[in-house]
């Protein structure tokens, strides 16, 4: 089915990142995957496991609870939230009972146990923020057990204290300073890394059905797009990035999850920065930027 070609995908990714003369076999692969080193694959890799007997429907599902260093939670994720009594309005546990469990859907990824994620609980229509340490992620039999990537994650915010008026609006309208602290606070400042999860996730998404890796690319596509600052000061990473995001256009399904509507604000944008800047190495990439999105999406832009 679907989530077993999504595992082919994963772990076949893996394996042509082990054997660069197999990447090199065919050429628009290779520059798919310009990227994808074998430090990446590493980085994004996360253990597989196997699941653990449901004491609540053993015919339908099966629960693991093992620590999410082993497996980070993914969002869509079906889990079981263990809530105690008068910890959360309007929601009662079992009389008698200190605490209780309750079906919910994740929102977004987690990156350790003790991090606090967003949880929409199925029964009651609102949603919670719960340390992952109390979830128990739940999946029906059907669907096996993947090596799931561990993205990196992408700022969205800041720390505002001590900033000017003038500078809070630089930052929220350029993801310039966002730009670094990714690199410098979880990348080791190594570009290639960055450019590398932005090719394996947009890999990941359209060949393998990822949602969690369409999410990320999408993340990351917003954060680059919007660096006016760090165009000119990091040139080299935007010429490269400019040269996978024209693959990627390339060899997008034109009908793959509405992605042309999802990416057009902010490419948009991102032509217009690329042309302002008066680099002519940019001026060339926009101009190819904008043939691509008219052959694959037909925009006039």
């Amino acid at each position: 089915g679907d989530e077993g070609r999504k595992a082919e995908i994963e772990n076949g990714l893996y394996s042509l990142a082990k054997d660069n003369q197999t990447l090199t076999r065919n050429e628009r692969w290779r520059k798919l995957t310009s990227f994808v080193s074998r430090e990446v694959i590493e980085r994004l890799r996360a253990p597989c496991h196997a699941p653990l007997p449901s004491p609540h429907d053993p015919l339908k599902y099966d629960i693991n609870a093992r620590e999410l260093f082993e497996r980070p939670f993914e969002v869509g994720d079906d889990v079981l939230v263990r809530i105690s009594a008068n910890a959360i309005p309007g929601v009662t546990v079992a009389r008698g009972r200190s605490q209780d469990v309750f079906p919910g859907v994740v929102l977004d990824y987690s990156r350790g146990a003790n991090e606090k994620v967003p949880v929409r609980l199925k029964d009651h229509e609102i949603t919670v923020l719960m340390e992952s340490k109390q979830l128990v992620l739940v999946r029906p039999l059907e669907r096996p057990y993947y090596y799931s990537a561990s993205y990196t994650r992408v700022p969205k915010h800041t720390d505002w204290r001590g900033l000017t008026p003038a500078e809070k609006t630089m930052m929220a309208m350029d993801s310039s300073y966002l730009l670094e602290v990714m690199l410098k606070r979880y990348l080791m400042n190594d570009t290639d890394l960055l450019l590398g999860e932005v090719q394996y996730s947009f890999l990941s998404a359209v060949i393998g059905g990822c949602t969690t890796s369409l999410h990320q690319w999408k993340q990351l596509l917003a954060l680059m797009c919007n660096c006016e600052k760090a165009l000119l000061e990091r040139i080299e990473l935007f010429r490269n990035f400019n040269e996978v995001l024209l693959e990627q256009i390339s060899f997008s399904p034109r009908d793959y999850e509405s992605l042309a509507e999802i990416v057009r604000d902010k490419l948009e944008v991102y032509l217009e920065i690329l042309t302002d800047s008066e680099v002519a190495v940019f001026s060339d990439q926009a101009r190819a930027l904008k043939k691509a999105f008219k052959n694959r999406f037909g925009w006039k832009t």
